[in-house]
């Protein structure tokens, strides 16, 4: 197990002399300065590690920023309440004619648990409180952070300053500002440490899982046929050789059958969001390609949903790929990598679809569906029996997710006017450009 321990410079031999009694632990430690030392390490040494341990909660904040959610097992070391109430009893015994208005506290938003016992003060007793406005992190946010300090004591309001960013420590120190750092037990390093290697190798075993594809193509005459099995079949090999999958390939009469991990299908569709087997697929073949994949509870489960989901691709009228979870869930139609070989181009990006997905109520699922269905049909504004028919749905369902879509400001529905037209106008939906030129927009 490979664990990367993101930590403030000044900190890096502590930690490391308390981790260094996990022995089943490789630990790569990235001590920083600043933040952009943070991302960097982050982005040399993402793929080589398991998870990531951040040892306090803006450093794992900017890695979330730049990057997105993890897509790996990520934790960071936050206060909890038994450490906030020892340190401020040893403060009691220590210092005990501090007056608790004349303190500052820095770190009131690491976990909602402290920010309410502290706002529980009586606004008269209460502790000055620094006003988070964003919470984006920027290169200079220690600077940010020490000036708040060095304003509030210049200005006389406050005596004590009471903080969790070791960082800005020595230039306290330098000032003469009398303060109290707040470190965490190694109970806490330990017990959080335990549960971001618990939830690791969870992974390993959900990663290590069996899944099984079932592909096969188009319908054609059987001489014609066995001809482009074989074809496929070469493909499939190749595919395998030049991508270094670790994929079991065996033909099942009129299709193949792929085992491989759901680790492997998760790389190979970019954590279910497009088909590089596909692209590379139909790159070669101008025949339509079905691909099913699917993982249960057990291998038979497994090898059922892998036909089921087939079968979903298969009622489709173009190259397409499903997947169907150890829960039922249905995922797809899910994307080719890219349109770089296809006249059509992909009627919204991998990187707006993200956005999407990120800010409203959409699934991946549904983006998958409405991508399809705008980029197959090629058009600028379809009707819910179009989108219906492209992608093998009732109409019902048509109707529900395209107006979940309008609900999310994602398209917008009008009604089509033709002259003489008689009885209830059809509804047209289009893709809202506004959507991604407003970066607040929502709903």
């Amino acid at each position: 197990m490979k664990i990367g321990v993101f930590v403030p410079q000044k900190n890096s031999k502590y930690f490391k002399s308390i981790l260094k009694h996990y022995k089943s632990v490789d630990f790569s430690f990235f001590p920083y300065k600043n933040f952009n030392e943070v991302r960097k390490s982050f982005q040399n040494n993402e793929p080589f590690l398991d998870g990531f341990f951040f040892t306090g909660y803006l450093s794992y904040t900017t890695i979330k920023n730049a990057y997105g959610d993890f897509e790996k097992p990520a934790m960071y070391l936050k206060i909890q309440e038994a450490d906030f109430f020892r340190k401020m009893f040893e403060v009691t015994i220590t210092d005990p004619s501090i007056e608790l208005s004349r303190v500052f506290f820095d770190f009131h938003v690491e976990t909602s648990e402290l920010e309410n016992i502290l706002y529980r003060i009586p606004k008269e007793r209460r502790p000055y409180i620094p006003i988070v406005e964003n919470h984006e992190i920027t290169d200079d946010v220690y600077d940010q952070i020490f000036e708040m300090h060095d304003r509030l004591h210049k200005e006389n309001k406050v005596d004590w300053s009471f903080t969790r960013f070791s960082n800005i420590i020595p230039r306290l120190e330098e000032n003469k500002y009398k303060h109290h750092y707040f470190e965490l037990s190694e109970e806490t390093i330990h017990r959080t440490l335990v549960s971001l290697m618990n939830e690791i190798n969870f992974r390993t075993l959900e990663d290590t899982q069996v899944a099984c594809g079932r592909i096969t193509i188009s319908a054609t005459s059987h001489e014609v046929r066995q001809i482009k099995m074989l074809n496929l079949h070469s493909l499939l090999l190749d595919y395998n050789q030049k991508n270094r999958s670790s994929l079991v390939i065996t033909e099942n009469e009129s299709e193949f059958e792929i085992l491989t991990t759901r680790g492997t299908l998760l790389s190979s569709t970019d954590s279910f969001s497009s088909c590089k087997l596909l692209q590379f697929l139909t790159n070669y073949m101008d025949e339509t390609i079905h691909i099913g994949w699917g993982f249960g509870q057990s291998f038979s489960h497994t090898r059922e949903n892998a036909k089921r989901a087939l079968s979903y691709s298969v009622n489709n009228e173009f190259s397409s790929t499903f997947i169907i979870t150890n829960t039922d869930e249905i995922i797809g139609p899910i994307l080719k990598t890219s349109y770089k070989n296809n006249p059509k181009q992909q009627a919204i990006s991998q990187e707006n679809i993200t956005t999407i997905i990120n800010k409203t109520n959409l699934s991946r699922d549904k983006m998958n569906k409405i991508v399809t269905a705008f980029t197959e049909l090629n058009q600028k504004q379809i009707s819910s029996a179009q989108f219906a028919e492209i992608l093998g749905v009732t109409v019902r369902t048509a109707n529900r997710i395209l107006n979940e879509a309008v609900i999310e400001n994602v398209l917008y529905a009008t009604d089509e006017t033709v002259a003489g037209l008689q009885g209830r106008p059809r509804k047209l939906y289009a893709i809202n450009e506004l959507f991604f030129n407003d970066p607040n927009l929502k709903k």
